[in-house]
């Protein structure tokens, strides 16, 4: 038995998410076409999360156990020439058999990505906002993200988990000429959590709540308190750390 860790950057645009669907083109099943050719005998595949549709990453980790044995730079070539436009493996090597892409992990990189000017090139994998946010309620909204620990009000309706608890390690945003991208890691993200955030935190830059009111909607527990959920384009899975 053999443990490959894949890395994988995708273009999320015309994916309906990273998990298979019937009926759908997802991640997931693009990749495990790829791997059929690869292993006909067979494999199990595990990623480290699964994004929305739409959503992209750059960082995305994926285990497959297999029986057949491959050098990982001939396997990283053979899975490319295999995968659409839209799909990279940047990385593959071997890993010892308990090394699991989604329960090893111990923190989770998101970035979102706001453009506050019209933009061709990158419309794609942007938020394009009409209007300018006041960047230093921004700034105080993401201390404020790093205080908290339950985040029921900020994961969608009716989501099903075991707990809404999430341990924050960073969050903050950076300021370019028309560019603002909020980054977030933490140990677990709850369903479209980092979208509610970002779209709450801009109607709040843009004068519509106040830092304290968004502090508030921590306390609600209630996803009805909290503001807009932007939009998944602008969303991309950074990166998934790991231990060893």
């Amino acid at each position: 038995m053999v443990n490959y860790k894949l890395i994988l950057e995708y273009d999320g645009t015309d994916f309906s998410g990273f998990q298979i669907q019937p009926g759908q083109r997802t991640v997931q099943g693009e990749l495990q076409a790829a791997l059929n050719r690869l292993f006909p005998d067979g494999f199990y595949l595990t990623a480290a999360g699964r994004t929305d549709a739409g959503v992209h990453a750059a960082g995305q980790v994926v285990t497959v156990r297999t029986e057949k044995s491959y050098a990982p730079e001939i396997l990283k070539r053979a899975l490319n020439a295999n995968l659409p436009g839209d799909i990279v493996i940047k990385e593959a090597r071997e890993v010892p058999l308990d090394f699991h892409a989604r329960f090893s992990a111990c923190r989770r990189t998101y970035l979102y990505r706001v453009m506050t000017a019209p933009t061709a090139l990158q419309r794609r994998f942007v938020w394009q906002i009409s209007f300018l946010p006041d960047f230093d309620r921004l700034l105080e909204c993401a201390e404020i993200v790093k205080r908290q620990n339950d985040f029921k009000s900020f994961t969608k309706a009716g989501a099903e988990t075991e707990h809404f608890k999430c341990e924050i390690y960073e969050s903050h945003w950076e300021k370019g000429e028309n560019e603002w991208v909020y980054h977030i890691t933490a140990n677990r993200f709850l369903h479209n959590m980092v979208r509610i955030l970002v779209g709450t935190m801009m109607e709040v830059g843009r004068g519509r709540f106040s830092a304290a009111a968004f502090e508030k909607m921590f306390n609600a527990g209630d996803r009805r308190a909290a503001g807009l959920t932007a939009p998944a384009r602008g969303l991309i899975l950074w990166r998934v750390d790991y231990e060893f």
